[in-house]
């Protein structure tokens, strides 16, 4: 009987997802990466779990502690692509005096970055890149992002985690702000006036350096003109 048949049929194959997760630049990066992605022809699914003003300092707002592990897909050989930090620079409940420059908060905010990697390595993921921040117009948030961007990378290597950082790309030699790259002898505004986020070609930028990272995760053939996914990742 048909209906039988189709209840019992394997389920299709479908292209896989990149799920982007944390604040606006995350969500950003997501439509840049899918403007990437398509010109790449690349067979991946862009998924946007991004949250405006959230981060991990105040998980009153929004925790994604606690939200996380329903915004993860089910098939864990999907990626997970992470960015938080321009709305991370205050103070975090629970530790009383402890300022953005102090030990204890350094510490208790590695945990918090410690614990959200912990929920997506229990669920089996391997395919997850970790966004550093870019550098900020405002150097008092700057001061802050060069702070995280070492808390990030120092946890995220230390469980396996790759790890892109942007303040070389989208900083001066220095690190410092700057509105442009350069690119074959050519300034390309990339950044949008308010000094935190990406215009569309910059989003789209970085959403070809995360291509790139996951590409290198994956085996890519090529048949006819359509490039398939036929084997994932390291």
């Amino acid at each position: 009987d048909m209906r039988a048949a189709a209840r019992t049929a394997p389920p299709s194959p479908r292209n896989p997802q990149v799920v982007f997760l944390g604040d606006s630049l995350a969500q950003g990066y997501a439509i840049g990466f899918k403007l990437a992605a398509r010109d790449a022809r690349a067979p991946l699914v862009t998924i946007d779990h991004g949250r405006v003003s959230s981060g991990l300092a105040r998980l009153d707002y929004y925790n994604w502690i606690d939200l996380l592990p329903g915004k993860l897909p089910d098939n864990n050989r999907d990626c997970l692509v992470i960015h938080f930090g321009a709305n991370d620079d205050k103070p975090l409940a629970g530790l009383r005096n402890a300022s953005l420059t102090s030990d204890r908060w350094a510490n208790e905010y590695a945990s918090r970055v410690s614990q959200f990697i912990d929920i997506i390595q229990a669920r089996g993921f391997q395919c997850v890149l970790w966004v550093g921040p870019a550098p900020d117009a405002l150097k008092s948030r700057d001061d802050h992002l060069r702070r995280v961007d070492k808390i990030y990378e120092q946890v995220a290597r230390a469980k396996g985690i790759d790890y892109i950082t942007l303040r070389k790309r989208y900083g001066d030699e220095a690190g410092n702000f700057v509105d442009y790259v350069i690119d074959q002898g050519k300034r390309r505004i990339v950044r949008t006036k308010d000094g935190s986020h990406f215009t569309i070609p910059g989003y789209k930028d970085v959403g070809q350096l995360i291509l790139e990272r996951i590409r290198g995760k994956s085996i890519y053939v090529r048949k006819g003109s359509a490039p398939i996914l036929v084997a994932t990742y390291n």
